[in-house]
């Protein structure tokens, strides 16, 4: 819908690049002018020594495997990251920085692989703050690489309002490097999201992966060769119900995983097959909109929201969305300049519904009807129905009172909203 289909955009994760600096050269001393009047000076004898020129290191070269004493524990959650670069640089091994994390009660989750493909082993830390007082205690996923003999930090994600678990590291991309596949929770009373990330190596730091955010109550995410399958659980909150279920596409387009598709589950109830047709409205595909709104009116098998709620009495709950459904044909003929019709779907409205249930709908077209009539413009019957404050109200509170609030939020222009 124009106003409440639009999705949040929470901000994207922030992954600091690693530079490497370089040791500043010596100048080279310019020689003197060259004087003819100077002998010829033999240079002196350099006498041999046993010192021997010393091997460059690697670019890539791990820390060679020792067993160096624990280090103190940091007093800020900050200074973990740096404490753990430098015991994994004098030589500890996974297995000891596990049990040096776990004595201080910070390991979440330890993991070891060559994420860049050069045969050098990377390590994965998820950590999370002892200290830290809030109901989602502050994590941090940091992701460490060897460099020149020593272990650098090479990309991270900060998740303060998260707690992050792996998922997953293997190949998600198909570029045969491994990925990193990670998930953020959030919980609610009621509800707990999560927010999947995907770490991968761009030749110099580890970068994310997602488009954007991809976050839902409760899902169950399926990443493999190129694509992301992450399917809604629901919310949790009563005051929610009834809720459409779904199944949200990502796919890999050489760069980043953007959204694809979201798929919903076949409908249950009267209104979510309202909803696919205003979705299908709104996109402009009339074919399928008109098919959603006759089987609105046609399809017994569908059920009343208000059996389970008991807010309303099933039967005005039906009247009332029938009526909608013949409002949206009745715009839908006028979009195809199908004049006889649409007047037909208007005449049925007035007929059916003007002193029955559903009257607020056939309000509503009346007030249409007479403004596009003067001009025969569909801007101008919208106009007057979104400007009269009685008109429309009705059928507003009728949506928005009826369905929870996982349900879109109605508002007037969501009535009627055509320009010329």
């Amino acid at each position: 819908m124009r106003v409440a289909w639009r999705r949040w955009v929470p901000l994207l994760l922030a992954l600091p690049m690693i530079a490497c600096g370089l040791s500043p050269l010596t100048p080279t001393p310019t020689a003197p002018p060259f004087a003819t009047d100077v002998p010829t000076v033999a240079p002196p004898t350099v006498p041999p020594t046993d010192t021997p020129t010393p091997t460059p290191i690697p670019l890539d070269a791990c820390p060679l495997p020792a067993s160096p004493p624990p280090p103190e524990q940091p007093a800020d959650f900050a200074s973990l990251p740096y404490v753990v670069q430098q015991y994994l640089s004098a030589g500890a091994d996974v297995a000891a920085l596990e049990a040096l994390l776990e004595g201080w009660n910070v390991l979440i989750e330890v993991a070891a692989a060559d994420l860049t493909a050069n045969g050098r082993t990377e390590v994965i830390v998820v950590a999370h703050d002892p200290a830290s007082e809030t109901f989602v205690p502050a994590t941090a996923l940091f992701v460490y690489g060897c460099r020149e003999g020593a272990y650098v930090l090479q990309g991270q994600d900060p998740s303060p309002d998260h707690t992050i678990s792996l998922a997953q590291v293997e190949d998600v991309t198909g570029d045969e490097t491994l990925e990193i596949v990670y998930i953020r929770t959030m919980c609610g009373a009621h509800t707990c999201y999560e927010s999947l990330g995907i770490l991968g190596w761009d030749g110099r730091a580890f970068y994310n992966l997602m488009d954007d955010v991809l976050e839902l109550p409760h899902p169950t995410y399926t990443v493999a060769a190129g694509r992301i399958e992450a399917r809604s659980g629901g919310i949790g909150s009563v005051g929610a119900e009834p809720q459409e279920y779904y199944t949200e596409v990502w796919t890999w387009n050489g760069h980043a995983f953007v959204f694809e598709e979201r798929i919903y589950a076949p409908a249950v109830y009267r209104y979510h097959v309202l909803l696919e047709g205003e979705r299908a409205l709104e996109a402009g595909d009339l074919d399928a909109a008109r098919a959603a709104y006759q089987r609105v009116i046609d399809d017994d098998r569908l059920e009343e929201w208000s059996t389970i709620s008991g807010l309303l009495d099933p039967v005005d709950e039906r009247a009332q969305l029938t009526a909608f459904a013949h409002w949206r044909l009745m715009l839908i003929h006028l979009l195809r300049s199908e004049e006889d019709a649409a007047e037909a779907a208007y005449d049925l409205l007035v007929d059916e519904y003007l002193d029955e249930r559903g009257h607020p709908v056939a309000a509503m077209a009346e007030t249409f009807w007479d403004a596009y009539e003067d001009t025969g413009q569909m801007a101008d019957g919208c106009a007057a129905v979104v400007t009269d404050a009685q008109v429309g109200s009705a059928v507003l509170d009728f949506f928005n009172q009826a369905y929870g609030y996982a349900n879109p939020w109605w508002e007037p222009l969501d009535l009627c909203w055509w320009e010329p």
